[in-house]
């Protein structure tokens, strides 16, 4: 079995990247992963409603404590580099 994850935003180009993937690429299952990194929470229940209406599998992945520490690190960086 061809399976494929796709990091999926809930917008035209990701919903139209399903379909796609399964008819022109022959994959036969499409798993869709949201990932939550602080965002509105209408946004990623659009993105998952859409991602379940398409997709064979859907997961949503809380990452806002990954990307804040990204961005505490970048932040020390440039106040390094300013120095």
């Amino acid at each position: 079995m061809k399976t494929v994850v796709l990091a999926y935003s809930g917008g035209l180009d990701t919903s139209v990247a399903i379909p796609l993937l399964k008819e022109r690429y022959d994959y036969d299952r499409v798993t869709t992963v949201v990932a939550d990194v602080g965002q509105p929470a209408s946004e990623i229940d659009d993105a998952t409603k859409r991602a379940k209406t398409l997709a064979d599998e859907h997961y949503t992945l809380d990452l806002k404590d990954e990307v804040m520490c990204y961005e505490r690190r970048l932040r020390m960086l440039q106040q390094a580099i300013s120095l």
